[in-house]
Order: structure tokens, then C-alpha cells, then sequence
């Protein structure tokens, strides 16, 4: 009986200090946490037997509840970040949803998140669009096609439709006014 704890305080003692690491590069959320312990666990230990697999299971979730309550790991504070980054980087809020979503932040977390952000996507947008017009402005004229092109392109930035109309009007105000 004590062979075996030595070994999983062993294998949860390196996948905590795996987890630092990953950890000492940049923010993780917990489900990217997860996978990287998990897929680690599976390069280095080939397990055939299914009983120590879910032992690993439960150790990597250990190390994962150990690191929150250490305050290493915290999806509010990643979001958070991350939705202020992608803001600063011209994203609209659709693209930093996404984003999010597959480092496993979904839901309420994602409104919280959003709504301490919600003002400055009218600013981000606007920045978006003076970036992209910044080049194309000197050799074309801001005509109808610049117009849907510009939609377009912050369309697939992430912005919402509403959004993009106002930065639009604002900006032909200004270059017309």
C-alpha cells in the first residue's frame, strides 16, 4: 500500500512543478491547465491500465484545485486579461468570445468579463478601422467600396454590426466635416 502512495505523491509533485512552469510563461485558464498536465502525463507514462489512468485523472484535477487555492490559477482574472489584450490588438468582443470558449471559459464568466469591457468596444473598433484605412486612405478615396470593405474587415474582427455603423458614420464625419 505505501509503494504506491510514494509513487502518486511522486507523479503529483511533478505534475505540480510542471504545472509552474507552464504557469511562470504566462496566465493559463484551468481547462488549459487540464490539458497540458494531461497530455504530459500521456507522453510520459504510455498507461495501459485503465485504474492508474483515472488515478492521474484525479491527481492532475488535485493539482489543478491546489493551484486556485493558491491563487495561481484564476479563470476571472485570465479573462479578464485577456479580453483587455484582444481589445488593445483591434478584436471585437464576438472573436474575443470565441477565443475564450476554447480556453474553456464559457457563460456567466464570459459576461462578467465582457460587461467591465462593454464601453470600450466602440474605441477598439474605431482603432481597428483607423489602422486598417490607415494605408488604403492615401491611394483610394473613401467610397462605397472602402465602405463594405471596411464592414467586411471589421466583421471578421469581431464587431458588431452596430457598432461598425457608428465608427463608420464617425469617421466619415470627421473626414467630411
Amino acid at each position: 500500500m505505501q509503494n504506491q502512495q510514494i509513487p502518486m505523491e511522486e507523479l503529483k509533485n511533478k505534475l505540480l512543478q510542471k504545472a509552474y512552469g507552464y504557469l511562470a510563461t504566462r496566465d493559463h485558464t484551468s481547462l488549459e491547465i487540464y490539458k497540458k498536465l494531461n497530455q504530459y502525463q500521456l507522453k510520459s507514462n504510455k498507461e495501459s491500465e485503465s485504474g492508474q489512468a483515472n488515478d492521474t485523472e484525479m491527481l492532475i484535477r488535485e493539482v489543478i484545485q491546489e493551484l486556485k487555492a493558491k491563487n495561481y490559477i484564476s479563470n476571472e482574472k485570465f479573462a479578464d486579461k485577456y479580453i483587455q489584450s484582444a481589445l488593445q490588438s483591434g478584436k471585437g468582443p464576438l472573436l474575443i468570445q470565441r477565443g475564450l470558449l476554447a480556453k474553456g471559459i464559457t457563460g456567466e464568466l464570459w459576461l462578467n468579463a465582457w460587461s467591465k469591457h462593454e464601453a470600450e468596444e466602440l474605441t477598439a473598433c474605431k482603432m481597428a478601422l483607423a489602422k486598417w484605412l490607415n494605408h488604403k486612405i492615401s491611394k483610394h478615396k473613401l467610397d462605397i467600396k472602402m465602405k463594405i470593405k471596411a464592414q467586411r474587415f471589421l466583421l471578421s474582427r469581431g464587431f458588431h454590426s452596430y457598432i461598425i455603423h457608428e465608427s463608420l458614420a464617425k469617421l466619415i464625419e470627421n473626414c467630411y466635416s
